[in-house]
């Protein structure tokens, strides 16, 4: 996580704690990267960074607005579940899947720094 997505983050936790004084939830998606015009050349500056990635991406934008107004409306198998402070979607549900796994891995070494 970078410096950018902390303040984003810290921002995101001071808004809902305000807005669940007005009975309003939120929730910050984290969808990754979807097969969309936004990454296309004439979109982004960055040429390095885009070059063959527009038209590449694995994720379905339809099935992740699905999966959002779900969320949003509590409904498709999202009745009775504790909204999260973020929910990941696709690539970064993946990114967290990789993590957990070398945590796993390095638990015996990294894991027990306590007094």
């Amino acid at each position: 996580m970078n410096a950018g997505e902390l303040i984003w983050l810290g921002w995101y936790e001071a808004l809902k704690q305000e807005a669940l004084l007005f009975g309003i939830a939120a929730l910050l998606f984290e969808p990754g990267f979807f097969r969309t015009k936004i990454m296309a050349p004439g979109n982004v500056k960055l040429r390095s960074f885009v070059q063959g990635t527009d038209g590449n991406h694995t994720g379905d934008p339809q099935k992740a607005v699905k999966i959002m107004v779900d969320v949003v409306k509590g409904e498709g198998g999202v009745e009775g579940k504790q909204i999260p402070l973020k929910l990941p979607i696709e690539m970064v549900r993946a990114r967290c899947k990789e993590s957990l796994k070398m945590s796993g891995e390095w638990e015996s070494i990294v894991g027990d720094v306590g007094f």
